[in-house]
């Protein structure tokens, strides 16, 4: 009898230090709009904050560094091989079960809590499929799912290497539509077309992304749902100019995207 009530003292006191251990956030020095060391901001810095108030602790950010210059949307450093090491507790906005990778054994995902997508800015007149853009010469960043996706529906496009480039080239006249990362147009403070829908080849959905073998796991998702539930998620997007979009039922795929070949 002694001997079991040793054991369960002390499981109780594992559980108890457990539940105050802060919450850490594995997060890019500089991928804004998700995170920015230099300013201390970010929808992911913002998200982490309000998780660790509903869990009772405090929040950490584990900054890991990156390079300023990414060249294509689908590129990724995110930083998982952190996460799976036991360096942090959750990597935030992370775009489903694709950008895993090798890391999809030991990293489980949350429910989503916000959508992604390439959005359309330009004039009020724009359709609001891609696939009724016909001969609207766009701008579009190389090398991006959006790019291949205006390729392959022979929509005349023109070549820019970052969000902030094919804003550029249409505030210039030189194009009448610039297809972009939507949460790239917060930093910007530029704003989409209101009635713009991605199609599924262009979409996907935010997660936070957790070690499989951590116990919290269960209390982080309950917390995350009690944020979406009250309009947290939607108020800290907004805050910082990201266009807020409600998970997506459907999302991006191999198949998806492959569906974008020709036009309806």
């Amino acid at each position: 009898m002694a001997r079991h009530g040793l054991w369960a003292g002390l499981l109780l006191f594992a559980t108890s230090a457990l539940a105050e251990q802060p919450l850490r956030l594995c997060a890019l020095e500089h991928d804004a709009p998700r995170s920015e060391r230099e300013t201390k901001e970010g929808i992911d810095l913002d998200l982490a904050a309000a998780l660790a108030g509903e869990l009772g602790v405090a929040a950490e950010t584990v900054w890991v560094r990156n390079s300023r210059r990414i060249l294509e949307i689908e590129d990724s450093d995110l930083p998982l091989g952190r996460l799976v090491r036991g360096a942090c507790d959750i990597v935030a906005s992370v775009p489903g079960e694709e950008s895993l990778a090798h890391f999809a054994s030991r990293v489980t995902l949350s429910a989503p809590y916000y959508g992604l997508a390439f959005e359309l800015v330009g004039d009020a007149d724009l359709p609001n499929l891609i696939e009724g853009l016909g001969e609207t010469r766009t701008a579009v960043q190389l090398q991006t799912f959006a790019h291949l996706a205006l390729q392959q529906l022979g929509v005349p496009w023109h070549a820019a290497t970052s969000t902030a480039a094919a804003l550029e080239v249409l505030d210039r006249g030189n194009v009448a539509a610039a297809l972009v990362w939507g949460p790239d147009l917060g930093p910007l403070k530029r704003r989409p077309r209101g009635d713009f829908l991605p199609s599924q080849g262009l979409r996907w959905n935010a997660h936070l992304a957790m070690r499989r073998d951590d116990p919290r796991t269960g209390a982080i998702e309950r917390a995350l749902g009690a944020l979406r539930s009250r309009g947290a998620i939607r108020s800290q997007l907004e805050a910082h100019g990201v266009p807020y979009r409600e998970p997506f039922a459907s999302v991006s795929s191999a198949g998806a995207r492959r569906a974008l070949r020709t036009r309806p």
